[in-house]
């Protein structure tokens, strides 16, 4: 279908007498990815009631459902996106129409705005949706500096969902590398993502998704000791692994602007399993920053 222009994420406005927002985010972790406001993640039992029911009631109590990635199928499942536009992860595209043809899936967008749902497209479109959403919650001034201090150019919604998926001459090649190849031809290895007090939330969960995802490693995240680690904005973060000898190889955080993340783990990836192999977990991030 056709892309149509997208709404902006409405502002935020005060009710029940607060004048902060209140932010949910589903906690099953299941399958989800390393980001008034609900926001719901990619999960695999998207038709546990107990969710479904919570989630049509806060649509009902007028809150604003934030899917990232195929967060939309929960949202979808649930009824509350009937007879809206929405979008998620390139590769559900056929799945979604045939499965909820009741609702308008959107392609080519990183992210859409239909009233009080918003949904994003693949994994690394969370990062331009979180920027739209803090310009809906604290205004344009305040998304720009959070963009400046992460990295991010810009958070516009325009993008081009079709060049991820597989194709003869283009990409299948990588496409295959990561989804089949990498795991009929290579043994899994245990990658230790070195984390410590003062991390960065973004930097983490960009490295640990993209190594899992090359089909030739699982990441752990490596700390000094078992006690919890605070990172640079107050998230606990509970280490896998104490002993450097319990994984095969040991990841350093890349250092600089947490946005370009991606750039960087990409770059290394290449190096250590070649560059169809990064290119592949590019498509999978639905990355539009690495074309192999």
């Amino acid at each position: 279908m056709a892309p149509t222009a997208s709404e902006p994420i409405a502002p935020y406005r005060a009710r029940f007498g607060r004048q902060r927002p209140i932010i949910a985010i589903v906690g099953v972790n299941s399958g989800t990815e390393l980001t008034d406001y609900v926001v719901v993640p990619a999960v695999v039992k998207r038709n546990d009631p107990t969710l479904l029911t919570w989630i049509k009631q806060q649509a009902a109590k007028g809150g604003t459902l934030v899917s990232i990635c195929d967060g939309a199928l929960v949202l979808a499942q649930s009824g509350v996106l009937d007879g809206h536009r929405a979008t998620a992860h390139w590769a559900t595209a056929d799945y979604r129409r045939k499965h909820y043809p009741q609702v308008n899936w959107i392609a080519d967008r990183r992210y859409v705005a239909d009233g009080r749902i918003v949904s994003s497209a693949g994994i690394s479109a969370a990062i331009p949706t979180s920027l739209a959403l803090v310009e809906a919650i604290a205004g344009h001034e305040r998304a720009a500096i959070v963009a400046a201090q992460v990295g991010a150019p810009d958070w516009s919604p325009a993008h081009d969902s079709h060049r991820f998926a597989p194709r003869f001459g283009r990409n299948l090649r990588a496409f295959a590398t990561t989804q089949y190849l990498n795991g009929w031809l290579h043994k899994a290895t245990a990658i230790g993502v070195a984390v410590a007090p003062g991390a960065d939330e973004i930097t983490v969960a960009l490295t640990a998704d993209a190594y899992s995802r090359t089909g030739r490693a699982k990441a752990f995240a490596l700390g000094g000791s078992t006690a919890p680690i605070l990172t640079r904005h107050g998230l606990t973060l509970l280490p896998d692994r104490t002993d450097p000898k319990a994984v095969d190889r040991i990841v350093a955080l890349a250092t600089g602007k947490s946005a370009a993340t991606l750039d960087r783990v990409l770059a290394e990836i290449a190096r250590l399993y070649g560059k169809q192999t990064a290119f592949g977990v590019a498509l999978d991030l639905e990355y539009p920053g690495y074309h192999g």
